[in-house]
């Protein structure tokens, strides 16, 4: 009776030592998931009155050292930016909240300081990750 007692010990062993070696085997054989990607940009609405306080004229000063101007502008309740070097090139600009913007498929942004309802410059940021400053045109 004692070798039964032991054979079926040893199969319930064997059976639960398999069991939890099923699953640690099949882990490790998965494919590792993707890397995560960025968030899409949002695209938040804003008020007329809202969109106004950005429209206007910018010099910006791009890092590779060329001087252009952007022109912010609304067109059917969307603000849009025309850079000069490029007027053919509009984008919309998505807002992203607490005064950012990202241009529509661009890896960029712009963080716009506001003073008394106006902007009056922005901060753009690329893919280099270097902040540059442009300035409102009077």
């Amino acid at each position: 009776m004692k070798a039964r007692f032991t054979a079926a010990r040893l199969a319930i062993t064997a059976a639960a030592v398999l069991a939890l070696a099923l699953p640690a085997r099949a882990a490790a054989q998965q494919t590792p998931a993707p890397p995560a990607q960025a968030a899409a940009p949002k695209d938040l609405p804003l008020t007329a009155e809202q969109r106004q306080a950005y429209v206007g004229t910018y010099d910006v000063s791009r890092p590779d050292g060329e001087k252009v101007t952007l022109r912010i502008f609304e067109e059917d309740g969307v603000l849009k930016g025309q850079p000069s070097d490029n007027p053919t090139e509009v984008k919309r600009l998505m807002y992203q909240g607490d005064n950012v913007f990202v241009p529509e498929g661009v890896p960029m942004t712009l963080a716009f300081t506001v003073v008394d309802g106006r902007a009056t410059k922005f901060t753009f940021t690329q893919r280099d990750g270097e902040p540059h400053e442009a300035v409102r045109a009077p």
